[in-house]
């Protein structure tokens, strides 16, 4: 496409609109995340593309960044309840509710060229799901000095038990093509999960 008939943006702009294009496109796997490809999805000629990131790798990790900000801000958004199992249960959604919307998130997470050893994008992987679980970890902490979740475990492996409900079924919904219902059967494990972090009341011990 011709660069003249696309409106001029603020270089910022122009690298999240790039960012957010090469998301999408990795809906369809990473190699599909090519510089024509997202210099077509932009409306720009590839050249341009070099105005604002080195190369192709430069793309694909501004997109993966631009993912981790909203995974993070899912954790920001939930945390703001006050109830921890209520925001927990509020993050699950979101957590679903993007993973739906965003067709990159299970190409990322079960990628080989992302998360295989020789990649450059592995140690980005890991640094976002180490934060991820930290900040869940801080809700279920702040649950525990509550007394409402339950004390007799790290929050840390609490963190990992929650987020774990989740990966399976989004595999099981990735390789059947959606074919999987990933929301009803993350519905079902949470009410189990709910009722294993929950804090047990007095009775409920000495029963």
């Amino acid at each position: 496409m011709n660069e003249e008939h696309t409106p001029r943006l603020h270089t910022q702009e122009r690298k999240a609109q790039i960012a957010q294009a090469a998301l999408e496109l990795a809906a369809n796997g990473i190699r599909a995340v090519t510089v024509s490809a997202v210099a077509e999805a932009v409306g720009v000629v590839p050249s341009a593309l070099y105005r604002h990131y080195k190369n192709r790798n430069e793309m694909l990790r501004a997109a993966f960044m631009h993912l981790r900000s909203m995974l993070e801000e899912n954790v920001r958004a939930s945390s703001m309840e006050p109830d921890t199992l209520i925001a927990l249960e509020r993050f699950w959604q979101r957590h679903i509710g993007l993973i739906l919307s965003q067709g990159a998130v299970p190409r990322i997470l079960f990628s080989e060229d992302v998360a295989g050893s020789g990649s450059p994008f592995r140690d980005m992987l890991i640094a976002g799901q180490d934060n991820l679980v930290a900040g869940i970890a801080a809700i279920i902490a702040r649950g525990q000095e509550a007394g409402t979740i339950r004390s007799d475990a790290y929050a840390k492996d609490l963190a990992i038990l929650f987020l774990g409900q989740m990966l399976l079924p989004v595999h099981m919904h990735f390789i059947r093509q959606g074919e999987f219902d990933l929301q009803a059967q993350v519905q079902r494990n949470w009410k189990v999960v709910r009722d294993m972090l929950r804090a047990k009341r007095p009775e409920e011990e000495t029963a």
